[in-house]
């Protein structure tokens, strides 16, 4: 029973095997013996609340807040004890803040929920009962045998069963997984392959063992007791009611008190932040700079609460294919036979005299296309061939061989390889080991070269983000030579710079030495900047046992490029960046599906809304549709946000210090009576209106200095950063500030109104009429005098307001 409890509560989930069986229609046994398993359904779900969760959870969330709590529970003290002021001048303001928040927060998971329902709302057809059945897609059920026709995307994974194609042949693209636009051919397996009609799949009766799903890419397939209280004698004794009830009046007193001084914590500073950053994310949609009309996208913001980090960014941590690059793949030049051909106005054109014909068309390169599968083949013995200079340039290379086999010696390979490919456990290991005798001793035939050019103005931006003390880090899967290539020409790396490199390590002592080697290197080289280079493998690695040796390393580079990288990896190097001592705001961007586990990893995520889907855009914080867009992002709306955020924060503390001092100041002329100073309804309306409104306006207007010198001026974003505006430093200046306009506020007032000028109806003054009044207590003249100084006449306060209520007066005078 306690395994059932815990397993229900997620700390010792039942345990589950390796592969899981799929009836293919569901046509599960019909022998009685067989429990069919539970999968969960194929809805996409990120949003946090629903309707029957919003008000508990969100109130949870909102009360887990410090000030919420505390205003809380002095709401309740106000309510239980007899206090100076009335429990509607904390109720008001908390109930006002939480509200507003709530309004807020669920407006945005509003939009999240649109944002599901469009992806979990598109229609699919599924084969049931004999034929198509419109349904959609969160209505697919594990088993299902589901229909797409060309351009559409998929609902779920798939194994293909059938296609058009004779040979059950189909070409996908994994654009909206891994950013890659190219075509990849998967082929049914033959015993399904001949099913084309909706009649033949619906009478397939056979079983799918496949293993679970996983998280990479890329591998598919406290206790309250209630006591008795009977032994608890009360005794009788005088002393000890005396006691008792100095006790209950020191806490009554120091309760009222808090409650007097609760104000000095501004809790509407939460609602007016919250109001800023969702009232001030809408600027940034506005932003007609930020829109792109080849796509028609505008600038999303789909989380506000991180408008302020985005001045403070000191890492960025960038994808390369569809965020720096256009993700368009353009032909560039191939090599045939060692002669080095380029395309001109759809011509091959060798580049220098041929033995043969001097020109050619395409369709020997189009046929050459189709053998794109040879990707374990190195070009370690191409030398310095003209494929391997293509390859230097930095382009995308495909090289194209072929060996020969005899009849026999392809059975033998398909076979091999058909075991391999269904294998359920250490499949890539088994498909290594066949392409490795499958690709040995061939004969080259030539390689291709395409090009992914550089998105407009990438290399402004990044020497933007340099100038203004931001380290550019790119991450991608790309191999060595291309990610090199691309670095340089986007400006990430430059000629001057030193570049060192952490790669083709293969054990950790290894490793360590490169990383000392390379410490050594930074500190004696006499180079303003560095540059390093690391791979996937080596920053496994390093990352194992080396952690603070490669961080002093990255630390001291200005740049640094890591290739051939795993999307867990990319979120790993973040998050190690992120725990550093220097605690630094990091920033990933990226595009594609493969980048999301960084973009939510980073404290700020930037999806590009490019062509390689929109889960990095949904995902993300904020969505743009091209990297250049990234500096105004930054030195505008986060220099703007930022400063108009600590002003706003630094300002609330500041008027709520000028507020609740003079208050203090009175207890020492009313004799700690708990007097207030102010009417309940002046301290209600204080926080919430006369001093909110005008600096929520402010917060969301200001703007210091012009937009196009902030854009022009990177090194502007410098003066932000280090968070040096919410220092301790400025903080205590506020502070000070607060305290002596507080004192002026008081003591000028004090002075200047010592003397009670009041008129009555019949042209007296109050104070005369105070002194007529039979009815005045000596109480009452003493604490007026008190209060109007040793100078000034006797004037009069009234009685039962002094005593605030209290059964028993607090001083005695005689007569």
């Amino acid at each position: 029973m306690w395994r059932w409890v815990r397993q229900q509560l997620g700390f010792d989930p039942p345990h589950q095997s390796d592969t899981r069986t799929i009836y293919i229609a569901n046509r599960f046994p019909q022998n009685g013996l067989y429990t069919p398993q539970k999968f969960i359904d194929n809805r996409i779900i990120s949003s946090k609340y629903t309707v029957w969760n919003f008000v508990p959870k969100n109130l949870f969330e909102q009360f887990r807040r410090v000030a919420n709590f505390y205003f809380l529970i002095i709401f309740l003290v106000q309510l239980m004890i007899d206090t100076p002021t009335s429990p509607i001048t904390s109720g008001l303001p908390l109930f006002f803040v939480i509200t507003v928040t709530a309004i807020k927060q669920g407006y945005e998971d509003w939009l999240r929920h649109n944002s599901d329902n469009e992806v979990n709302g598109a229609p699919v057809y599924v084969v049931r009962s004999g034929g198509l059945v419109k349904t959609r897609s969160k209505n697919i059920r594990v088993g299902d045998i589901v229909r797409i026709a060309k351009d559409e995307i998929f609902p779920a994974d798939l194994v293909l069963l059938s296609s058009d194609r004779p040979d059950g042949s189909c070409h996908v693209t994994t654009a909206s997984l891994d950013g890659e636009t190219n075509l990849k051919t998967h082929v049914a397996v033959p015993e399904t392959a001949v099913l084309q009609t909706v009649a033949n799949l619906d009478t397939l009766i056979a079983v799918i063992e496949c293993q679970q799903p996983e998280a990479d890419l890329y591998r598919c397939c406290y206790i309250y007791w209630n006591g008795n209280q009977d032994g608890i004698k009360l005794q009788e004794q005088v002393t000890e009611k005396i006691c008792s009830r100095k006790i209950l009046r020191f806490i009554s007193d120091f309760l009222a008190f808090l409650v007097l001084y609760n104000f000095i914590i501004p809790i509407s500073l939460y609602v007016t932040v919250e109001m800023q950053k969702f009232l001030g994310s809408f600027f940034i949609g506005w932003d007609l700079d930020l829109y792109n009309e080849e796509s028609d996208q505008k600038a999303q913001v789909n989380t506000s609460d991180l408008n302020e980090e985005l001045g403070q960014v000191e890492y960025v941590f960038t994808d390369k294919t569809g965020t720096l690059t256009e993700n368009e793949m353009q032909f560039r030049e191939c090599s045939i036979n060692g002669i080095k051909y380029q395309e001109i106005n759809g011509r091959l054109v060798p580049e220098g005299p041929t033995p043969d014909s001097s020109e050619g068309n395409l369709s020997y390169l189009s046929s050459l296309s189709h053998l794109n599968n040879l990707s374990h083949l190195t070009t370690s013995s191409f030398g310095t061939s003209p494929d391997y200079e293509i390859e230097l340039k930095g382009l995308r290379t495909l090289c194209v061989a072929y060996r020969q086999f005899t009849p026999k010696e392809y059975e033998v390979i398909d076979r091999r390889l058909f075991e391999a490919r269904t294998a359920l456990q250490q499949r890539e290991e088994k498909l290594a080991e066949v392409f490795q005798f499958i690709e040995k001793d061939l004969i080259l035939l030539g390689a291709t070269a395409v090009e992914d050019r550089l998105q407009d103005k990438v290399r402004e931006t990044i020497e933007a983000l340099r100038m203004a003390g931001i380290k550019v880090w790119v991450l991608t899967g790309d191999k060595h030579e291309t990610a090199v290539s691309v670095s340089l020409s986007c400006g990430h790396f430059h000629r001057t710079m030193n570049i060192l490199e952490l790669t083709n390590q293969k054990s950790d002592s290894q490793c360590a030495e490169q990383l000392r080697q390379l410490a050594r290197r930074i500190t004696e080289d006499h180079v303003i900047q560095h540059g390093l280079v690391v791979d996937g493998t080596s920053l496994s690695l390093a990352l194992r046992e080396h952690e603070k040796l490669f961080m002093e390393v990255c630390r001291n580079c200005s740049a640094v490029l890591c290739c051939r990288m795993a999307p867990l990896q990319k979120a790993k190097v973040i998050r190690l960046i992120k725990i550093s001592p220097e605690k630094p705001i990091t920033l990933a961007v990226g595009d594609g599906a493969n980048d999301v586990s960084m973009i939510q990893e980073a404290h700020v995520g930037i999806g590009i809304m490019g062509k390689e889907g929109r889960q990095a855009a949904r995902n993300s914080d904020y969505a743009i549709a091209r990297f250049k867009f990234l500096s105004k992002l930054l030195f505008v709306h986060g220099h703007f946000y930022y400063i108009r955020i600590a002003t706003l924060v630094q300002y609330f503390f500041y008027k709520n210090v000028c507020f609740i001092t003079p208050q203090f100041l009175y207890q020492f002329y009313c004799l700690f009576s708990q007097q207030t100073l102010y009417d309940s309804v002046y301290l209600t309306l204080y926080n919430i209106c006369f001093t909110s409104l005008p600096i929520l306006i402010y917060s969301l207007l200001e703007q210091h200095i012009d937009p196009h010198i902030l854009q022009s001026k990177p090194t502007l974003y410098r003066d932000i950063s280090k968070n040096c505006h919410l220092s301790i430093k400025t903080f205590l200046y506020w502070t000070l500030l607060g305290f002596s306009h507080a004192f002026i506020f008081f003591y000028g007032s004090y002075f200047l109104l010592g003397k009670d000028i009041s008129l009555l109806g019949n042209g007296q003054s109050l104070a005369d009429q105070r002194l007529r009044d039979p009815s005045t207590t000596p109480l009452d003249l003493v604490l007026s005098k008190t209060l109007a100084g040793p100078e000034a006449p006797l004037l009069a306060l009234p009685g039962p307001e002094l005593l605030v209520s209290r059964s028993e007066p607090l001083l005695k005078f005689p007569l």
